[in-house]
C-alpha cells in the first residue's frame, strides 16, 4: 500500500467512524539555506558528512530533510526510486533555487465528537468558516 499523508488518513478514518471532520486548508513552507545546491554531492555521500561538521546551516538542511521525509538515512540512501536520497536532494535543491523554499499545502483538522449536539456542531462549523476566511486573507 502506498504511503498516505496524515491528513488523508484522518479524513478517511473520520468518514469510516462517522465523525465530523472540518478542515482548514493552509500553506506553509520549509526553508533551506541557499547553500543546499552547493552541498548536493556531500549530502549524497555519508562518507563526506564530516565536512558538514562545522557548518550549522548545512546541518540544519540535513536535519530538515530527515524531518520532512520521516525516514532514516539508510532507508533514504538504499531507495533508488524517486523517493530516495539522490532524487530528494535534487528536488530540494531545485525548489530552493526556483522558489527559495519548499511550499507545503496542508490542513488543520478539527474532529467533532459523536456526542456533540447539533447546536455545538453548528457553532464549531461557524468558527471553522471564520478561520478559513482569515487564512484565505493572509
Amino acid at each position: 500500500r502506498e504511503k498516505e499523508s496524515v491528513d488523508v488518513i484522518v479524513r478517511r478514518s473520520c468518514h469510516e467512524l462517522g465523525l465530523t471532520c472540518f478542515e482548514i486548508p493552509y500553506q506553509s513552507a520549509l526553508h533551506f539555506s541557499r547553500q543546499v545546491k552547493q552541498l548536493q554531492e556531500i549530502l549524497r555521500d555519508p562518507d563526506h558528512y564530516n565536512e558538514l561538521q562545522d557548518n550549522q546551516e548545512a546541518l540544519n538542511d540535513w536535519y530538515l530533510m530527515q524531518f520532512m521525509t520521516h525516514r532514516s538515512l539508510d532507508d533514504l540512501r538504499q531507495d533508488r526510486t524517486p523517493r530516495g536520497l539522490d532524487n530528494l536532494i535534487d528536488l530540494i535543491a531545485n525548489l530552493v533555487k526556483e522558489k527559495g523554499c519548499i511550499p507545503l499545502n496542508s490542513y488543520l483538522q478539527v474532529i467533532v465528537s459523536k456526542h456533540a449536539s447539533a447546536h455545538d456542531k453548528k457553532i464549531i462549523e461557524l468558527a471553522i468558516n471564520a478561520c478559513r476566511s482569515k487564512v484565505n486573507d493572509l
